[in-house]
C-alpha cells in the first residue's frame, strides 16, 4: 500500500506494512524535513534467522492527517527502504468505487520514503470497500489501493513481496525486524567487564561539576537524581490497617499527553495468542494460569464495562509477552509487561523519573557474606507485588487478556502493583523495602541491619557466629517484613537441614545462586558452573542444552567472535575466585584486536589455529566446575583479630592484586584465606613493566580500601606486599617528583595506604604473579597458594621473608627535575653559571632559549640565598650583567622576528617543575621577576 503524506510542508512516499514491527525513514528524507536524529544499533533479523547490526539514527516524524491533526511517530533510518515504487496506471479504477476521483487514489512512484509499519497500528489503512480482489484502503491520510485487478496497468513485472536492501546492498526477503540500542553484543561485552571491575573502579570527583553527572560533596547522588529519589519517596504513602504501602508514580511528564493506544494493543495481544499457541499447549495453558493467579493474589482486577467507558483519567494500554524458563519446574513461562513499548513516539516509561541506583553494591554484600561461620540467604517473594500502585496509576497499567478464546471480545484488567520493567519501579520497591526495615530498627535491629545493609534487589544475605544467631535474625526479619506486606520465600541456611529450623522454609537444594554466585549451602562452597551452549536461540532461550564436557568435540566447526564472547560472559566471578583462569579469555580476546587491527567483524569465522585455543579454554571451564572455594574465610579455630594482607603484581599482558586473611588458630599457628583477587589486561600500547606492576599497586590499594571499609573485621595489621623494589621505592617519595603517570598513581596509593605499609618479597614468593599471567584451572585448587597464600603466612610476621630496604639515592624511572652537580672545594665556591658560554645556535626559538635561561637564573638565586658569604649577591648581578651581554641584539640577530612578538608580555611556564616562571622582553634585555 503505498500513499502520499504531508510532514513538515514536505509530501512523503509512504509505504504501509502491517509486517513490519518498526518504521523506517531514509536519512535523506530526514534530512529533507530538518530532523535531528539519535544514534542507535539496529539489529535487523531475515530468513534463516541470520542477523545483521547496522548504525543508524531514531527519529520523531511528524505526520499531519486530513483533518490537520499531527502524529509523531517513532522511526529509524536506513539509506534505502524498498526498491523503487514503478508506475501504476490507475486510470479507469475511481469508478469502481463509490465517492471516490482518480485524485483520491493516486499513485505514487519513485523511492520510498518512509515505511510506517504495525508499531503505528492505528494509523494503517483498514479496508473501506473491495472489488473483486482489488481493495480500496482508507486512514486518517486518505484512500490508497491494495490488490490487482484487469484495469491496472503496470510497467514492469509484478513482485509479491517488497525487496529490502539493507547497507551491503545484498537484496532479502522480507523478515523480521527489531530494534536493539547498544545491541547485544555490546551489552554482553559491558556486563562482563563490569563484573570484573567491581572493587577496583575509581570515581574521580572534578571538584566543581558542570556535566551534572556528579555527587555533590561526598554525597551518593547528583542534584537530579536527589530530586527523583524525594519525588519516589513522597508518592510511598503507608496503611497502617493494611500494612502495606501504596505508590504515586513519579511522573516527569504530563499524564494526560499518553494517547489511547486500545488498537495497538488489541494487535499485540493477537500476536501474543498466536505464538503461544504455536509455542505449545503446556506453555500457553501456564501462560493463563499466571493471568488468573495474578487475579487471585490482588495483583491484577478485570474492569467492569461501566469503568472502561466511563474513566476520563489517562489511560495506557500495557502490552505483554512470554519469557520461556524450561529450566524451572514451577514456573516455566513468565508474565513480561512492556512498560518500553512504542506507540505513536510515546514510551510510557519515559513519562516517569527512574531515581537513582539505591541498591547497596553487590561486592560487598557478597564479602560480608563470607564473613562467619553460617551462611544465610532469604529471597523476598514477589518482592514488587508487594506495593500497590494509586488508582490513577492503576489506568495507566492496563492490559488485555480473554483466556485464548480468540472469538470473543478481550477483558480488559489493570494491573495494581508496581510492575517489573518499569522504569521507576526497581527504586520504588528497594526504597520501600527500606523504609519497612527503618520503622522496625528498634525492635529488631539485628534483622534491621541485615535489610538495610545486606540486601541486593529482593536477596537478603548475612553471615552469623551460629545457628542460634542465624534462626533468630530469620525469625526477626520476617516478622519485620511481614509489617511492609513482605514475604519470604524460601531460607537457604549453611549445612544439612535439621529439626532446628521448625517453622522455617528452609529450601533443600544441593546448589542455590547467590546473587548470581553458585552455593553449595551443605559444604558451605562457592563452585562455577559450566554454561557452555552454541545453540540458536529462540526468544532468549537456546533451543538445544548446554554442553557437557563429553560433548566438547560437539563444538560447531565454524566459531565467530560474537559465538566465543557469549560463552565468556556466562562466567560470572564478581570475587575474581578464577581471575587467574578468566585472563585467558581476556587475551584471547583482545588477540582479536591484535590479528586484525580490530577491523574484522563480529561474525566473520575464527581462524584454525585461533579456534583450537578457544578449545582448550572451553575444557578448562568445565575443569573449572570441579574446584572449590570456601564460602567462609574465617577458620572455627579462629582467635584475636586478623592481618590483611594484599599482593600485587604486573606483566606485560596483564596486572592485578589478590587480597588475604590471615587468622591465628593456635600458638604460633597461623591460617591464610584468599578474600578477593582482581586483574586486568595491560593496554595494546605497551608500558614499561615498572609501570604495569604500578598499576597493580593501585589495584591493591582499591581492593584494600574496599575490604576495610565495608567488612566488619577490626584488622590488627594491614600489609601490602610488591616483588618490585622500584615500585616501593616510588611509594615511598613525594608524588611530585614523578611524570604524570606515575605522580598520579602514587598520589591514589598513599591516599588509600601508608607508604610503610609496602613490603618488597621475591617474585616466586608473590601468589598475585598468577593474576598476570594465563593459568590453568588446576592451579586453583584448595590448598593450593592460589586459595592459602605462599607458605610464609602461616609463619608468624617476624619469620617472613619481606624485607623495607631502600635507598635515598637509587635512581627511579620516570623521576623528574633538575640536578646541579658541582666540585666542592675548601678555596673555591664559584657556583655561579657562566652565561657567556651559552651557545644561541642549540636553541630553536627564541621562547625556549628565553625559558632555559630564566631557569638557570632561577636555580642560581636559589643556591645564593642558601649561602652566607655576601659576595653571592655580587656574583649574581655579574651574571645578570652576562646575560645581557649574551642577549645584545647582536648576537640574537638570528631571532629578530620572534622578538619583535615578545616585546609585550608573556608569561613562560615552565611544565616539569611545580613554579611558574614569568619574563618579559624590553627594548635592551631580559627581565626575570
Amino acid at each position: 500500500m503505498i500513499s502520499k503524506v504531508p510532514s513538515n510542508g514536505n509530501y512523503l512516499t509512504a509505504l504501509w506494512d502491517p509486517g513490519a514491527n518498526i518504521s523506517l525513514i531514509t536519512h535523506d528524507s530526514a534530512r529533507r524535513l530538518n530532523l535531528k536524529g539519535r544514534d542507535v544499533t539496529l539489529s535487523v533479523t531475515k530468513v534463516g534467522n541470520t542477523t545483521d547490526y547496522i548504525q543508524s539514527k531514531e527519529y520523531i516524524v511528524p505526520l499531519t492527517d486530513l483533518n490537520g491533526q499531527e502524529w509523531k511517530i517513532r522511526t529509524y533510518g536506513m539509506d534505502q527502504i524498498t526498491a523503487d515504487v514503478t508506475r501504476v496506471d490507475i486510470r479507469g479504477i475511481a469508478k469502481l468505487f463509490k465517492s471516490v476521483t482518480e485524485k483520491d487514489v493516486i499513485r505514487p512512484e519513485g523511492k520510498v520514503d518512509i515505511l510506517i509499519g504495525s508499531d503505528c497500528c492505528v494509523l494503517l489503512p483498514t479496508k473501506a470497500e473491495q472489488v473483486g480482489n482489488l481493495q480500496l484502503m482508507k486512514n486518517q491520510f486518505g484512500y490508497c489501493l491494495r490488490g490487482s485487478h484487469t484495469l491496472l496497468k503496470v510497467g514492469t513485472v509484478s513482485h509479491h513481496f517488497v525487496r529490502i536492501h539493507h547497507l551491503y546492498g545484498q537484496q532479502y526477503d522480507t523478515g523480521s525486524i527489531h530494534i536493539a540500542n547498544f545491541n547485544g553484543l555490546k551489552e554482553s561485552l559491558d556486563n562482563f567487564f563490569n563484573i570484573e571491575s567491581l572493587g577496583t573502579q575509581c570515581n574521580p570527583k572534578c571538584g566543581n561539576c558542570k556535566c551534572g553527572k556528579c555527587p555533590i560533596g561526598n554525597g551518593n547522588y547528583t542534584i537530579a537524581e536527589e530530586r527523583e529519589l524525594n519525588m519516589i519517596r513522597k508518592g510511598l504513602h503507608y496503611d497502617k490497617d493494611e500494612k502495606r504501602w501504596t505508590v504515586t508514580y513519579p511522573w516527569i511528564r504530563e499524564s494526560a499527553e499518553l494517547p489511547n493506544n486500545i488498537g495497538a494493543a488489541n494487535h499485540r495481544l493477537e500476536s501474543t495468542e498466536k505464538r503461544l499457541q504455536r509455542t505449545g499447549t503446556i506453555y500457553a495453558n501456564a501462560y493463563n494460569d499466571q493471568i488468573r493467579d495474578m487475579v487471585n493474589r490482588n495483583v491484577a482486577r478485570k474492569l467492569s464495562d461501566y469503568e472502561v467507558r466511563n474513566y476520563e483519567g489517562p489511560i495506557h494500554y500495557l502490552p505483554h509477552h512470554e519469557v520461556l524458563k524450561p529450566d524451572s519446574k514451577s514456573t516455566p513461562i513468565r508474565i513480561v509487561f512492556n512498560s518500553s513499548s512504542t506507540y505513536m513516539g510515546h514510551v510510557i516509561n519515559d513519562y516517569w523519573a527512574k531515581g537513582p541506583n539505591v541498591l547497596n553494591d553487590m561486592l560487598v554484600v557478597l564479602l560480608r557474606f563470607r564473613q562467619n561461620r553460617i551462611g544465610i540467604a532469604g529471597d523476598i517473594s514477589k518482592m514488587y507485588n508487594a506495593i500497590k500502585l494509586s488508582v490513577s496509576d492503576q489506568h495507566t497499567h492496563r492490559f488485555l487478556w480473554r483466556d485464548l478464546d480468540a472469538s470473543r471480545k478481550p477483558d480488559h484488567y489493570v494491573l495494581k502493583t508496581v510492575t517489573f520493567g518499569d522504569r521507576p519501579s526497581g527504586t520504588i520497591a528497594t526504597v520501600a523495602l527500606g523504609m519497612t526495615a527503618e520503622m522496625s530498627k528498634d525492635i529488631y535491629p539485628e534483622a534491621a541491619e541485615m535489610i538495610l545493609r545486606n540486601s541486593y534487589v529482593d536477596d537478603i544475605i548475612n553471615s552469623v557466629d551460629n545457628n542460634d544467631q542465624a534462626r533468630k535474625v530469620m525469625e526477626d526479619t520476617e516478622k519485620l517484613l511481614a509489617k511492609g506486606g513482605f514475604t519470604i520465600k524460601h531460607w537457604i541456611v549453611t549445612g544439612k537441614q535439621s529439626d532446628q529450623w521448625n517453622g522455617l522454609h528452609i529450601s533443600n537444594e544441593p546448589k542455590e545462586k547467590i546473587l548470581g554466585m553458585i552455593w553449595q549451602p551443605r559444604d558451605d562452597m562457592f563452585t562455577f558452573q559450566a554454561k557452555i551452549n552454541f545453540s540458536s536461540k529462540r526468544r532468549g532461550i537456546h533451543i538445544d542444552k548446554d554442553l557437557q564436557q563429553t560433548q566438547i568435540d560437539d563444538i560447531p566447526l565454524i566459531l565467530t567472535r560474537r559465538m566465543v564472547l557469549s560463552q565468556v560472559a556466562s562466567i560470572y566471578d564478581p570475587l575474581g575466585l578464577a581471575s587467574p583462569f578468566v585472563l585467558t579469555a581476556k587475551l584471547l580476546l583482545r588477540s582479536f584486536c591484535k590479528t586484525d587491527g580490530g577491523n574484522g567483524g563480529w561474525d566473520e569465522p575464527i581462524a584454525d589455529a585461533m579456534r583450537q585455543k578457544w578449545i582448550e579454554f572451553f575444557k578448562g571451564v568445565f575443569q573449572l566446575e570441579s574446584i572449590q572455594f570456601p564460602r567462609c574465610i574465617k577458620p572455627e579455630a579462629a582467635y584475636k583479630n586478623p592481618v590483611l594482607v594484599v599482593f600485587s603484581d604486573g606483566s606485560s599482558v596483564a596486572y592485578g592484586a589478590c587480597a588475604y586473611i590471615r587468622w591465628q588458630i593456635g600458638p604460633e599457628t597461623y591460617e591464610a584465606n584468599l578474600i578477593i583477587a582482581k586483574n586486568r589486561i595491560a593496554p595494546t600500547k605497551q608500558l614499561s613493566i615498572p609501570r604495569l606492576e604500578l598499576c597493580g599497586a593501585v589495584i591493591a590499594s582499591r581492593i584494600r580500601e574496599k575490604i576495610v571499609k565495608e567488612m566488619d573485621f577490626n584488622f590488627i595489621r594491614i600489609i601490602h606486599v610488591v616483588d618490585s623494589t622500584i615500585v616501593r621505592a616510588q611509594i615511598q617519595r613525594e608524588s611530585y617528583g614523578f611524570g604524570t603517570f606515575v605522580a598520579t598513581r602514587i598520589a591514589e596509593i598513599q591516599s588509600k595506604t601508608e607508604p610503610s605499609d609496602w613490603w618488597w618479597v621475591q617474585g616466586e614468593q608473590n601468589p598475585a604473579d598468577l593474576t598476570t599471567r594465563a593459568t590453568d584451572p588446576t592451579a586453583l585448587v584448595m590448598e593450593s597458594v592460589w586459595q592459602k597464600g605462599p607458605d610464609f603466612l602461616r609463619l608468624p610476621i617476624e619469620q617472613w621473608p619481606i624485607r623495607q630496604d631502600y635507598s635515598e639515592s637509587s635512581q627511579l624511572p620516570d623521576a623528574v627535575g633538575i640536578t646541579m652537580s658541582f666540585e666542592h672545594e675548601e678555596k673555591s665556591r664559584d657556583i655561579v653559571p657562566d652565561l657567556s658560554d651559552i651557545d644561541l645556535n642549540r636553541f630553536s626559538n627564541v621562547s625556549k632559549m628565553l625559558r632555559v635561561t630564566s631557569i638557570i637564573l632561577d636555580i642560581a638565586k636559589k643556591i645564593i640565598q642558601r649561602c652566607s658569604e655576601p659576595n653571592f649577591s655580587r656574583k649574581y648581578t655579574k651574571s645578570r650583567n652576562d646575560m645581557d651581554k649574551t642577549y645584545s641584539e647582536e648576537s640574537t640577530e638570528g631571532f629578530i622576528s620572534e622578538i619583535s612578538k615578545v616585546r609585550c608580555t608573556n608569561k613562560l611556564r615552565w611544565h616539569n617543575n611545580s613554579w611558574t616562571k614569568n619574563a618579559r622582553m624590553d627594548e635592551t634585555h631580559l627581565e626575570s621577576d
